[in-house]
């Protein structure tokens, strides 16, 4: 019986070890893996537990570079199995409680944004991965906006994804730019709403948004001599008049509806100020 109780005293002793010195090689395993993703960045990692059999979970994650960057996330859960090491597949990672800052007035956006550097080799497969309430902010010269996302996604050897975003404000000149509309359309102004989209990669399945303006407005010119061709015979309207209306509109409260037919997303604004309303449809091919 005491042989008993000493080779259980033995695995109790070993159990304890384990998890006193496997949280230390964790964590630091963690460190060494986000420092080789982020290699110019300050990284640190609170804590590190292992909650169940199938539940690795880190918390209090910190990457930041100067005052320019920084990433922080709350609790970082990872499932996992027995297989995952020689399968590489991890069946779920759930973040939450993230923040991403971009803080540089002088610098622009894409001079700033750092993507983590793959490893060479054979990479690991997400099937799900959840993210909760991530605060997005971005003040620099050519961007200004603070987002919240949650999002569900595949990362496998492509990126399937399903996402709401909350836009506290966007500036509209930026997002036609983005959009591929820059040349088409001179708009400024911000505005503020809520967009949902899901699609695989770059290519996007569905989408829907509204958003209204944010005082005090803005103005709205179309350039682009072809469009303002496609607006008279949508409108059945002369092109001099539709020329005229968008020389230099002001407007001081409006929407804009996004949405998608076909292969194409359509951006529906409708706005208003001294000069009357104004009702224009952008339609944005090949997504």
């Amino acid at each position: 019986m005491k042989k008993e109780y000493l080779i259980f005293a033995s695995i109790i002793a070993a159990i304890a070890v384990i998890a006193l010195i496997g949280r230390s090689l964790i964590t630091g395993f963690a460190i060494k893996q986000i420092k080789g993703a982020f290699p110019e960045y300050e990284v640190t990692v609170g804590n590190a537990e292992i909650k169940s059999v199938d539940l690795i979970s880190f918390s209090d994650i910190d990457i930041a570079k100067g005052d320019t960057n920084r990433y922080r996330v709350k609790e970082l859960d990872i499932r996992f199995t027995p297989l995952t090491p020689f399968s590489r597949t991890i069946p779920k990672v759930s973040v939450d409680g993230c923040s991403i800052v971009v803080s540089s007035p002088k610098g622009k956006l894409k001079e700033l944004v750092q993507f983590p550097k793959a490893k060479a080799g054979p990479m690991f497969i997400i099937e799900s991965l959840e993210i909760n309430d991530l605060v997005l902010e971005i003040h620099t010269s050519d961007f200004d906006t603070t987002a919240l996302v949650r999002a569900n996604a595949s990362i496998k050897r492509d990126i399937s994804y399903d996402a709401v975003v909350k836009l506290e404000k966007i500036n509209l000149g930026l997002l036609a730019k983005i959009l591929g509309a820059g040349e088409k359309v001179d708009i400024s102004g911000k505005m503020g709403g809520e967009i949902s989209l899901s699609g695989k990669d770059l290519r996007i399945d569905a989408i829907k948004g509204e958003f209204k303006a944010i005082d005090p407005g803005g103005t709205v010119i179309i350039k682009d001599e072809e469009f303002i061709n496609t607006l008279a015979r949508q409108s059945k309207q002369p092109v001099e008049m539709i020329r005229d209306s968008f020389k230099f509109y002001n407007y001081t409260s409006g929407t804009l509806s996004v949405s998608k037919d076909k292969d194409a997303i359509l951006l529906h604004l409708l706005m208003e100020g001294s000069q009357g309303k104004r009702d224009l449809t952008i339609a944005l091919h090949g997504f």
